[in-house]
């Protein structure tokens, strides 16, 4: 049986540069959408309201994006524990 992956290792890593990047990703623009939520408490601009409904609708599919990343992380982390077996047999 050929399951079709060399080096389960090379595989684990990119799993878990999976999961950080998610983690990362949801973190940075959490901040970013904070600190912009706090500096227009004070500010009252159309082109900034503009810019906070395209940002807010980014960030929605950043968080989609990062879910769906997060999901195959762990699909390849399972994978790596059946591969794991199959190879240790």
């Amino acid at each position: 049986m050929d399951a079709g992956v060399k080096n389960v290792e090379e595989l684990r890593n990119f799993a878990g540069y999976l999961h950080w990047l998610s983690e990362s990703m949801i973190e940075e623009f959490s901040r970013a959408r904070s600190q912009m939520i706090a500096i227009n408490e004070n500010w009252t601009d159309i082109e900034n309201e503009k810019f906070m409904e395209a940002f807010t609708e980014s960030v929605n599919h950043i968080n989609k994006i990062s879910e769906m990343m997060e999901s195959h992380s762990m699909y390849l982390m399972k994978k790596c524990e059946i591969l794991d077996m199959y190879l240790n047999v």
